[in-house]
């Protein structure tokens, strides 16, 4: 099993005072909280991704739709499936939660990766907490 949470969520805070291994999947590390020490930045959307988003933000006139976010988001992701899959698979066997910055998952990554593994049918529960 595989949990997905924003950083600062009370049910992450739960599962890690549970044991689970928290992992980052952030571009960048998440500095509020020193006992995250695993990031999977293969997992991450490239930083070239996220400042396309980013600029959507600053200027909604850019033409950068969620859409396409998710497009290139699986993309890159299918495009290193090998290890992207490897990942994953040990990830689940650890029973870990996977970790970003985003709240709302609907809006996130998160929801991609879980996606992938629909897509991929890796026989892997993934579950938003």
């Amino acid at each position: 099993m595989i949990y997905t949470t924003n950083y600062n969520s009370r049910s992450m805070k739960e599962k890690m005072n549970a044991g689970n291994p928290i992992v980052g999947i952030s571009r960048w590390p998440y500095r509020w909280n020193s006992q995250i020490k695993i990031y999977e930045k293969d997992l991450a959307p490239t930083e070239r991704l996220l400042n396309d988003w980013r600029d959507l933000y600053e200027d909604p006139s850019d033409d950068m739709t969620w859409e396409q976010f998710c497009t290139r988001y699986l993309n890159t992701l299918q495009k290193h499936k090998v290890k992207v899959i490897k990942i994953l698979k040990e990830l689940d066997a650890k029973n870990s939660v996977l970790c970003c910055f985003e709240k709302d998952c609907t809006i996130c990554h998160r929801s991609l990766i879980a996606k992938f593994i629909e897509r991929n049918k890796l026989n892997i529960e993934i579950k938003e907490i």
